[in-house]
């Protein structure tokens, strides 16, 4: 299902997937090397960030499907397809672990926007449909997470 830009619609899902796969690895980075007087808040928040974002994956990898193309959730496909910024190595503070996650997050969230448009031009309103109930669903973990920074 072409869109007015050319781009399909089973394109625009496969990238968003790998941006999907991975945000859900930088959410598990933050997990697993926060260093924060928050720890325990922050720890638990980004496990049910992280699970959000693991529901999210399975529906579009399975809305890809339902359109025709194979889906690529390789490391590799991940690692060359991806377009977030880098989530930072080593101990992250939770200030930085939560700038860069809600960075992230919008990053994904403005893909999401994208995709919602594109696929109501083509006439997808199925996948329309999906891509605002995750965006939804993103749109408040953004927040959650941003509101843990001054």
């Amino acid at each position: 299902m072409p869109s007015k830009k050319g781009e399909s619609v089973e394109s625009t899902l496969q990238s968003t997937l790998y941006n999907l796969i991975e945000l859900h690895n930088q959410i598990k980075s933050a997990h697993w090397n926060l260093v924060s007087p928050n720890f325990i808040a922050l720890h638990e928040h980004f496990d049910k960030s992280a699970e959000v974002v693991y529901a999210a994956i399975d529906e579009v990898a399975e809305r890809i499907r339902q359109l025709g193309p194979f889906v690529d959730g390789t490391a590799k496909g991940v690692v060359d397809g991806h377009t977030i910024k880098a989530f930072p190595t080593g101990k992250v503070s939770g200030e930085q672990a939560c700038k860069a996650l809600a960075a992230a997050f919008k990053s994904v969230g403005d893909q999401l926007n994208e995709g919602i448009d594109q696929s109501g031009e083509s006439g997808d309103p199925a996948t329309a449909d999906l891509l605002t109930q995750v965006y939804g669903r993103f749109e408040l973990q953004r927040w959650l997470i941003e509101s843990h920074v001054a």
